[in-house]
């Protein structure tokens, strides 16, 4: 018996990947100048590109050792545009400015991502290459909720100045999340 050897190709008939992306949001601002934003935001993509080994068939492991659809190759990768994704998330947002060019942000944002095909590798492993709904899942890139805290200083040096030193060191912020 030779040696199993593996093979790299690009699916002749591949599609363009688009992507999809809605939003909805409100703005309105609150007692003490307090700005709120609450925001809806979605996106789709279709015919991502991912690699998958089109050598393999359910339960081709079950007996230990791979049979494969041509025993003359351990893997036929094929690079295709087969991958689908979603997202659903929202987001509510507070800014509030202060006096003396300070400013305050706070954002918690949620939402979940979900994959049949989680692209962050170069390599995708379906459990079945015939049904690829059967790895619908969380996305391996997918955080579910986040929350950010910004400060912002806009230093006075300078700032109001028309000579050559202001235009060179004035204008700056200091800023940390």
């Amino acid at each position: 018996k030779g040696v199993r050897v593996n093979l790299n190709t690009v699916d002749p008939n591949m599609r363009t990947s688009y992507i999809q992306n809605w939003f909805f949001g409100v703005q309105q601002v609150l007692p003490l100048g307090i700005v709120a934003d609450i925001n809806y935001l979605g996106s789709a993509g279709h015919k991502l590109y991912d690699v998958t080994n089109v050598n393999r068939y359910a339960g081709d492991l079950l007996d230990g050792r791979i049979d494969a659809f041509n025993p003359s190759f351990n893997r036929i990768n094929m690079q295709e545009a087969t991958g689908n994704s979603v997202f659903h998330g929202g987001s509510l947002s507070l800014r509030r400015p202060f006096r003396n060019g300070f400013s305050l942000q706070g954002a918690y944002t949620f939402g979940k991502a979900i994959s049949d095909s989680d692209t962050l590798t170069s390599d995708t492993n379906y459990q079945d290459v015939a049904n690829r709904r059967m790895d619908r899942s969380l996305a391996g890139y997918d955080v579910s909720q986040k929350l950010t805290l910004v400060g912002l200083w806009e230093i006075p040096f300078l700032r109001n100045q028309h000579n050559l030193a202001s235009k060179i060191v004035g204008g700056w912020q200091l800023s940390g999340f």
